[in-house]
């Protein structure tokens, strides 16, 4: 506690971490409410959930390398707070557009556009964080900024099933949309300078940034972390294992849904609360190894906690199935929240001591598309596979792979980091 304490007397980062909490908070609202949005309009489909997810993850690609660029760039609190701006206009279209009584292509086309915005955001303060906490609190820092979603997610998810139930999706939509202007007006106060001013320079590194894609430099920056990624052989075994880990969560998310509707008989209620409880294990996981991660080898805990996440998740996807108990469930996923943090935690923080300050926005926005393939594939591959054989069958082979990847990283891929300082 005492760590945690020391970090947030940094104004800087505490800004950001407050605005984080607060929009993450209505980011849990919006998930839900699209969740009970699709589940209204479609009958219970893996292959309707994955649409869903294809048009939030396609940014990655398609936005992301340009992304990249123009993060190492700009100035990033600036473009966190457009980011937060033009989220929270897009997310307030929704309930319009379909007020309007228009197609749900013209939704989908609105989340595109959410996540694309997103895609600018994430780098950005996954690139800012090393400037404003010194090297020595980096690990606490990024244990906070994982626990600014898991504190969402315990609060507002549970909440927000219930409002999707009782109340309809529309609450949580406007909810969430507040959130992200709330959440710019924390960011804003980080170094907070004459933002009219500086536009200008801003203005003018963009139009140095359209006279590159009009040439070939353009294209070489946005090779460059690609390459970089490439040649480095610590950087890309961490990618191997983002890649693992977000694959197997692409296979769960095409199924898991329709697998609590079918032994609840509820799709967000009891999806919130199973979340809150996975993200209550992620907490307490996070807080865990923040404290002690820095005296722990890192590649030991990483895939001691994959070769956990697939046994467990096994178990769960059974047990779940035999006996339907709400109780136990929640149990096992806050069991499951817990072995699962240092997997992130651990990797980011790998990521952030050996990326080159000016490199870093391109080098993330790489990484993500390479490990949102796997997503991707993963996803739609498990919906098509759930046609087939029962959801509980999907979620127990992503458990088996889950404990593979342990078991050969354990073998295989020492991926622990030097103390630097």
């Amino acid at each position: 506690m005492i760590s945690i304490i020391k970090v947030l007397k940094n104004k800087n980062f505490r800004f950001l971490w407050i605005g984080q909490l607060i929009s993450q908070f209505g980011d849990c609202l919006g998930v839900m409410a699209l969740i009970g949005l699709v589940g209204s309009q479609f009958s219970a489909s893996s292959i309707q959930y994955a649409k869903l997810i294809f048009f939030v993850i396609i940014p990655v690609f398609v936005v992301g390398p340009i992304a990249g660029i123009c993060v190492d760039r700009w100035d990033r609190r600036r473009v966190m707070i457009t980011c937060d701006i033009i989220r929270g206009i897009l997310i307030l279209l929704i309930p319009l557009l379909l007020y309007l009584g228009t197609q749900m292509f013209l939704v989908y086309i609105c989340v595109f556009l959410i996540y694309s915005s997103t895609r600018f955001f994430l780098p950005s303060k996954l690139a800012i964080i090393p400037q404003l906490v010194p090297g020595e609190k980096l690990l606490m820092a990024n244990s906070l900024t994982t626990t600014s979603r898991t504190f969402a997610l315990i609060f507002s998810v549970a909440i927000a099933g219930v409002l999707v139930k009782l109340i309809g999706w529309r609450v949580s939509f406007y909810t969430d949309a507040a959130t992200y202007f709330i959440s710019a007006v924390f960011i804003s106060m980080i170094d907070l300078k004459d933002v009219i001013k500086e536009l200008k320079d801003d203005i003018s590194i963009t139009k140095d940034v359209l006279k590159d894609a009009r040439g070939k430099q353009f294209i070489a920056e946005a090779k460059e972390g690609i390459s970089y990624l490439l040649a480095n052989e610590e950087i890309k075994r961490i990618a191997y294992v983002f890649f693992a880990l977000m694959s197997g969560i692409g296979g769960l998310s095409a199924v898991l849904i329709v697998f609590i509707q079918k032994n609840f008989g509820t799709t967000t209620a009891h999806l919130g609360l199973f979340a809150s409880f996975l993200a209550l294990g992620t907490l307490l996981g996070s807080l865990l190894y923040g404290k002690f991660g820095n005296v722990v080898s890192k590649s030991k805990v990483i895939f001691s906690s994959f070769l956990l996440d697939g046994v467990f998740l096994v178990v769960f996807s059974k047990l779940t199935v035999v006996y339907a108990s709400i109780t136990f469930t929640a149990m096992m996923s806050l069991l499951l929240g817990l072995i699962s943090a240092p997997i992130i935690i651990g990797l980011y923080t790998s990521l952030h001591q050996r990326l080159p300050n000016e490199l870093r926005g391109k080098i993330f926005s790489a990484i993500e598309m390479v490990i949102h393939v796997g997503f991707l594939v993963f996803m739609f591959l498990a919906a098509w596979i759930a046609e087939y054989i029962q959801e509980v069958g999907v979620m127990m082979g992503v458990g088996v792979f889950f404990a593979a990847c342990g078991i050969y990283g354990l073998i295989k891929l020492p991926i622990d980091i030097k103390k630097i300082g």
